[in-house]
C-alpha cells in the first residue's frame, strides 16, 4: 500500500434531492477532500449538516449527483464500477447496529466470512471468535441480540465490520443510540482500532473522540466543508464563527 497515496479521494461532491421538477435540496454541496491509508477522520458539524450522506456516498449505500468519488482504487464513475468489491474494501458501522436478530453474536459475525469470502463453517466460526474475543465479548458467542445491551450491540456490529478485514471502517455516529454509561465502551473499542492503523471515517457528535484520536477534523453545515484541519487546531483555534459556535454549544461535551 502506498502510504503516500490517499485511499479515499472526493472531487466536487454534490447530492441533491428532487421532489418535483421546481423544487430540489442540495444536501451536499461542492463536496472534496482526501483520506491517506492510517488516517483517522472525524466529519462534525450540526445534525442535518450532510455528515451521514457523505459517508454513505463514500461506502456506496447513496448515488451523487455530481463529481467524483475513488475508494481503494475503485473509480465509482467507472461504467463496470462493482459494488460488490467495494463492500470487500469498506465495511459501515451504523447508529442502529443493524444486527440480524435470529442470529447469534457468532453467526452475526461470521455470516460474511461464509456468504462474501466463502470461507467454510469452521474456520469461520474461528475467525469470527477472535474477532468477538477483541472487542471483549468472549463468552458471549451464543446470545441473540436481544439479550444485550446497546453497547454489547454495538460492539458485535463491530466486531462484524472487522470480519472482512476492510482497508477502511465508515462509523456512522456509532455511539448516537447509547445510553451515556455505554459510550465508553465502545469508544475504547474504537481508539484501539485507530492506534492499531486502521483508516477510519467517523462522523461523530463526541468531541472528544474527535479531537484526540482524529488525525483531521473536517466540519460540515448546510452541505458543506465549513472548515477543516488538524484536530487540534480545529478544536483550539477555530477560523470561522460558524466553528467556534458549534463548539462553544459542545463545551460540556469537550474537555482538553
Amino acid at each position: 500500500m502506498d502510504l503516500k497515496k490517499p485511499l479515499i479521494s472526493l472531487e466536487h461532491v454534490s447530492k441533491k434531492n428532487s421532489w418535483n421538477q421546481s423544487s430540489q435540496k442540495v444536501i451536499l454541496n461542492d463536496i472534496s477532500f482526501e483520506v491517506f491509508p492510517g488516517e483517522v477522520i472525524s466529519l462534525i458539524g450540526p445534525s442535518g449538516s450532510g455528515k451521514s450522506t457523505c459517508l454513505r456516498c463514500i461506502g456506496g449505500l447513496d448515488t451523487i449527483t455530481e463529481g467524483s468519488i475513488r475508494v481503494c482504487g475503485i473509480d465509482y464513475n467507472q461504467k463496470n464500477f462493482a459494488a460488490h468489491l467495494l463492500r470487500r474494501k469498506t465495511t459501515m458501522i451504523f447508529q442502529n447496529f443493524e444486527l440480524f436478530p435470529h442470529l447469534t453474536v457468532e453467526d452475526n459475525v461470521s455470516l460474511s466470512l461464509k456468504v462474501v469470502l466463502k470461507i467454510k463453517p469452521k474456520e469461520a466460526s474461528n475467525i469470527a471468535r477472535e474477532l468477538i474475543q477483541k472487542v471483549d465479548l468472549q463468552g458471549y458467542e451464543d446470545k441473540y441480540p436481544k439479550d444485550l445491551s446497546g453497547g454489547q450491540k454495538q460492539r458485535v456490529a463491530i466486531a462484524r465490520a472487522l470480519a472482512l478485514n476492510p482497508e477502511v471502517l465508515l462509523c456512522d455516529e456509532p455511539t448516537s443510540s447509547l445510553d451515556p454509561e455505554l459510550v465508553t465502551d465502545v469508544l475504547d473499542i474504537l481508539t484501539k482500532l485507530a492506534k492499531s492503523g486502521m483508516t477510519m471515517i467517523v462522523v461523530t457528535h463526541e468531541m472528544n473522540f474527535a479531537a484526540k484520536m482524529s488525525h483531521r477534523c473536517l466540519f460540515m453545515d448546510e452541505g458543506k466543508i465549513i472548515e477543516s484541519g488538524n484536530s487540534s487546531d480545529v478544536f483550539r483555534s477555530p477560523q470561522t464563527e460558524r466553528l467556534q459556535l458549534f463548539l462553544k454549544s459542545h463545551t460540556s461535551h469537550f474537555s482538553e
